[in-house]
């Protein structure tokens, strides 16, 4: 079975906005599951903090 899926690399861009949006993207063409860069020691929110707001703008 073939699975779809996208990397967010964004990194340099700060919030959850940004990385929202592709989210939905990723969600209306049914992509399978997306991955995550982390902050990696930067400053800006951590990896669960943009789990939980990319969760609640989405369905699945």
């Amino acid at each position: 079975m073939l699975h779809l899926a996208a990397a967010l690399d964004l990194a340099d861009h700060p919030g959850t906005g940004p990385r929202t949006e592709l989210v939905r993207l990723a969600e209306h063409g049914r992509l399978d599951f997306v991955t995550l860069d982390g902050p990696g020691g930067r400053p800006g929110p951590e990896t669960l903090d943009l789990v939980s707001a990319m969760a609640a703008a989405t369905r699945r």
